[in-house]
């Protein structure tokens, strides 16, 4: 694929500077190099990899980060099924100012979670 400013995507040059940004503990690039791992993407698929990055972002309250670790929980893709653990984790993400979290976080509320 082409961006729209003209460079070709390289998803394991990517992946070298998420981790070089990792090192100065960016959350954005933990993030980034999780959905890497866990869609495979310029790495060999791997959710376990995937849900420790996401661990580690959402235990420093990157909202993205705790949402994607919600879904995965609320799924079982990717980790053990644990709802009410998702729920903890939607919550957070909406207490950090995430939508997304608030309106997952209000969904299980509803269905008695």
């Amino acid at each position: 694929m082409i961006w729209e400013w003209g460079v070709e995507e390289d998803n394991k040059k990517a992946i070298e500077w998420y981790q070089k940004a990792i090192e100065l503990n960016n959350e954005k690039a933990r993030y980034n190099l999780a959905i890497k791992y866990f869609n495979g993407e310029g790495v060999e698929q791997d959710y376990e990899q995937a849900m420790i990055l996401y661990a580690i972002s959402a235990t420093r309250d990157y909202a993205p980060a705790q949402y994607n670790m919600a879904v995965a929980l609320n799924t079982g893709i990717g980790a053990e099924q644990d709802i009410p653990l998702a729920k903890v984790w939607f919550e957070r993400a909406c207490e950090n100012g995430l939508e997304l979290g608030c309106e997952a976080y209000q969904e299980l509320v509803k269905e008695g979670y």
